[in-house]
């Protein structure tokens, strides 16, 4: 059984999402630390839900982020 953005690395099980954001494909990825597969895929449906909302709010403010900033906010989040 499978979980198509969770995966097993060696002994580390990793959260990978691929999006676009203004035209600007971005690919963030993480290791979630769960020891069982079914905490890795709650912590990764936790943080795609996350990564949709900040996906779908793009462009809404008058402050607008631009993808590399979006990019540097999910790898300092993902830390």
């Amino acid at each position: 059984m499978g979980f198509s953005s969770v995966a097993l690395r060696g002994s580390r099980y990793w959260w990978r999402k691929k999006m676009t954001v203004a035209g600007v494909r971005l690919t963030l990825a993480s290791p979630l630390g769960a020891m069982s597969f079914g905490d890795a895929r709650v912590i990764a449906l936790r943080l795609g839900s996350a990564a949709e909302a900040s996906r779908m709010g793009y462009g809404q403010s008058s402050s607008g982020v631009n993808p590399d900033q979006l990019k540097k906010v999910f790898s300092d989040a993902l830390r």
